[in-house]
């Protein structure tokens, strides 16, 4: 409510260095002749304000460095996180081109084997193999393993090696 009185409050403005002083009216009017003693305080008070100003500037300034030190630390961490994953996830997916190599390998190799032994049979014995034996092929499809090695994606190291 409204008493018809003035109150005087004066404050710091920095964020970090809190400092309020209220002066109230006892009665109306009497605010006037508090003014010097307001006027000295605050004359008195500057030079502790100041130095209070400074030191949480400087507090500020080191917690600054210290999150920037953190920041750095934490991106220096994920970059090693993600360079492991690169890493593993190219040798699994290396692992899968050996294991298609293999695969590769046991075909041609079975491939072979049939191929060889219909030579020994006669001619139409070995005709009907042999053309059971390109139906196979075409079932199977391509059986290049350098393209599957081709397709392999070798992680990026640290520098782009």
């Amino acid at each position: 409510m409204p008493s018809g009185r003035l109150c005087l409050q004066v404050y710091s403005p920095y964020y970090r260095a809190e400092w309020v002083q209220r002066w109230k009216e006892d009665k109306p009017g009497d605010l006037i002749s508090k003014i010097p003693s307001i006027v000295k305080l605050l004359i008195a008070e500057a030079p502790g304000l100041a130095e209070k100003v400074k030191l949480e500037r400087e507090k500020a300034d080191l917690e600054w460095q210290k999150h920037q030190l953190q920041m750095a630390e934490w991106k220096r961490k994920e970059e090693e996180k993600r360079q492991l994953k690169a890493i593993q996830e190219s040798r699994e997916q290396l692992e899968a081109v050996i294991q298609t190599w293999a695969k590769v390998n046991s075909i041609h190799a079975f491939f072979a084997d049939i191929e060889g032994s219909a030579q020994r049979l006669d001619g139409v014995s070995r005709e009907a193999v042999m053309e059971r034996l390109a139906n196979a092929k075409e079932l199977i499809g391509d059986l290049d393993a350098l393209k599957h090695f081709a397709d392999w994606k070798p992680p990026l190291l640290k520098g782009g090696e």
